[in-house]
């Protein structure tokens, strides 16, 4: 399964987190072990409504 993302955009992004402007944790809709991983990915991809972003848990 190929990952997809915008990579060119993923370092603003996790400057917004660090500095407090963007608060992710109000789009986290999943949270799912690390161990399913794929699972999750599945999931996120499927685009599916009530699903937004899922986070991994360590």
């Amino acid at each position: 399964m190929p990952l997809r993302g915008n990579t060119r955009t993923a370092p603003q992004l996790v400057d917004l987190v660090a500095s407090g402007v963007s608060d992710p944790a109000r789009l986290i809709t999943q949270i799912e072990p690390v161990d399913d991983v794929l699972k999750a990915y599945r999931t996120f991809d499927a685009h599916e409504p009530s699903r937004v972003k899922v986070a991994l848990r360590v």
